[in-house]
């Protein structure tokens, strides 16, 4: 891992294939990140509300009960969850999530199969974004006040 700060970096991961997830899960793991998986779109939103919260979220696109895109839309609709680094993974660009769809959304696609590398470049991308942009807000606010491969 290349992030600049030493805080392990969290990954929820929700997938519905369970062989791709827990494949996902170990290979992160082994790459030192703290990972926490949910098996569909309303387990996500569950751990969500239940854990403290990831720096990025991968999400399968096609999943049961609610789609990637669909826990996408609550996550920016949340005040809390919004600002949240989201992947979306699917092996089915044209007919799900044409990229004029997601403008505004802030979120990443990823087309399966990828290979792993791919992935981790992405997560250390998005991440090391979000936490600068999060040490930039908190630095500027500190200063006015004188005083963060599946099947589908």
């Amino acid at each position: 891992m290349s992030t600049t700060t030493a805080d392990p970096v969290t990954v929820f991961i929700a997938e519905d294939n369970p062989i791709l997830l827990q494949g996902l899960e170990r290979a992160l793991t082994a790459n030192g990140y703290a990972v926490d998986t949910a098996a569909d779109g309303p387990a996500m939103m569950e751990l969500l509300d239940a854990a403290p919260l990831p720096d990025i979220l991968l999400l399968d696109v096609m999943m049961p009960g609610m789609s990637g895109v669909e826990v996408l839309d609550s996550v920016r609709a949340d005040p809390r969850t919004a600002g949240l680094p989201v992947v979306l993974i699917t092996a089915a660009a044209d007919e799900v999530v044409p990229g004029s769809s997601l403008e505004g959304r802030g979120a990443d696609v990823l087309m399966k199969p990828f290979r792993l590398n791919e992935l981790l470049s992405r997560i250390e991308n998005h991440v090391g974004r979000h936490r600068g942009a999060a040490g930039e807000a908190s630095r500027s606010s500190g200063a006015a006040a004188g005083t963060i491969s599946g099947d589908n």
